[in-house]
């Protein structure tokens, strides 16, 4: 497995599903949030992860959407490989 902070794989797995999609910004005030997306606050972290004063909050470790919780995981369906079915 990867070494260091996962949280900071976290982040940057987010970080590059969203920027495609739209404009994605660090938040300047980190008791709000982790990024700003379209408009929207987002925390990212792990399964036990307060909103702060996010619309959303990003999960790892956990299996289903809730309310505002989005699994990791389902940002991983946003990517698109170069390697495509022809």
């Amino acid at each position: 497995m990867y070494e260091g902070e996962v949280g900071n794989f976290r982040k940057a797995f987010v970080a590059a599903m969203l920027k495609e999609k739209g404009k994605i910004l660090t938040s300047k005030d980190k008791t709000k949030g982790d990024f700003i997306f379209n408009n929207l606050m987002l925390e990212v972290g792990g399964r036990n992860k307060k909103p702060k004063e996010s619309d959303f909050v990003i999960r790892d470790d956990v299996d289903i959407p809730f309310k505002n919780i989005v699994p990791l995981w389902m940002l991983g369906m946003m990517w698109r490989g170069k390697l495509q079915p022809t």
